[in-house]
């Protein structure tokens, strides 16, 4: 029988993520569909998306007010399973679904949901 995790990993080596290309401008600067995500997240604030994918991808600690943890609350309350598993590297899933991200998420059915999908792929 496969854990979580086997199943994650197969699943992920055939995932391609759905974002292709250019999309829009941002400041004169031109962001790809991931990065637009990222900054329709981060609506209240003006963050490069490049400094958000940096965060993201683990390489910084804080983009002005917003860090990881906070990062991750809004993605996991913004969009659905398959645009997350897209947008939040492999090695960072288990970050996001940690106790310090889902403690803070509201409603409580989502939090239950996350606190799931964490059991079935990491036990």
């Amino acid at each position: 029988m496969k854990t979580g995790i086997q199943i994650f990993q197969r699943v992920a080596k055939y995932w391609t993520p759905v974002f292709t290309g250019v999309t829009t401008l941002y400041e004169g600067i031109k962001i790809t569909e991931m990065d637009e995500k990222l900054t329709a997240i981060c609506w209240d604030t003006n963050v490069d998306p490049a400094q958000l994918s940096r965060l993201l991808n683990g390489d910084i600690e804080k983009v002005g007010h917003i860090d990881r943890v906070n990062l991750f609350r809004r993605l996991l309350t913004t969009y659905d399973w398959y645009t997350l598993l897209a947008l939040i590297p492999p090695d960072r899933l288990r970050e996001a679904l940690s106790d310090a991200v889902l403690d803070h998420l509201h409603p409580a059915s989502l939090k239950e949901r996350y606190r799931y999908a964490r059991h079935v792929l990491y036990g």
